[in-house]
C-alpha cells in the first residue's frame, strides 16, 4: 500500500512500475500529482493493482512505438515478444482484477503517440490514454464523473499513426 503525502515528479529514467517484476498493489494518490516526464506508462505491468485518488500529468512531448516484427503479436511482456504498447496509467494488464478509481490523466505537453509499422508487420499496437492492453484479467473505473482531468478519454492525444488509427477515443 503506498499513500502519497505531496506531489512527485518521477525522474528521467523512470521506466515504468512493474517493467522488471509485475505490479501489484495499491496507490492511493491522495489526490495528488505524479509527473512523468518520460514516455513510460505509471505502471507499466500490473497484476491486480487498485490507483486512486490521483492525477497523472504526462510531460513527455512524443511517444514513438515501433514494430517491425514478422510474425504474429506478442506482447513485449512475454519474453520474446515484440509487440510494443502504451498506456498513460497501465500499458499491459497481465492478470487480477485491477481498479481505477478517481484517477485524471493530463498530456500536457501536447504529448503525441506515432505508430510506425514495416510492409510485412502483422500485429497491432496497442495504444490507450488510461490502458494500453488488457491481455489477461480485467479492469474496473470507478467514480470518473468528478474525474476533471480525463484527457485520456477522448480523442486528439495521438497523431501520425497513418493508416492504422485516425482520431479515436482511447481508454
Amino acid at each position: 500500500y503506498y499513500k502519497l503525502k505531496k506531489d512527485i515528479t518521477l525522474t528521467d529514467n523512470f521506466v515504468g512500475l512493474g517493467k522488471k517484476v509485475y505490479f501489484k498493489g495499491v496507490i492511493d494518490g491522495g489526490n495528488y500529482t505524479i509527473t512523468i516526464p518520460t514516455a513510460a506508462p505509471f505502471i507499466y505491468s500490473s497484476v491486480g493493482s487498485v490507483i486512486k485518488d490521483l492525477n497523472v500529468d504526462v510531460k513527455a512531448s512524443s511517444i514513438s512505438l515501433t514494430s517491425n516484427s514478422s510474425t504474429i503479436s506478442k506482447y513485449l511482456t512475454d519474453g520474446d515478444g515484440n509487440t510494443p504498447f502504451y498506456g498513460g496509467i497501465i500499458g499491459i494488464v497481465n492478470g487480477g482484477d485491477n481498479i481505477i478509481d478517481n484517477v485524471g490523466i493530463t498530456f500536457s505537453n501536447g504529448t503525441t503517440i506515432s505508430v510506425t509499422k514495416t510492409s510485412y508487420y502483422k500485429g497491432n499496437i496497442a495504444i490507450g490514454g488510461y490502458i494500453g492492453v488488457v491481455r489477461y484479467g480485467g479492469v474496473i473505473f470507478r467514480n470518473m464523473d468528478s474525474v476533471e482531468n480525463k484527457t485520456g478519454l477522448t480523442t486528439g492525444i495521438c497523431s501520425d499513426v497513418g493508416d492504422i488509427i485516425t482520431n479515436s477515443v482511447y481508454l
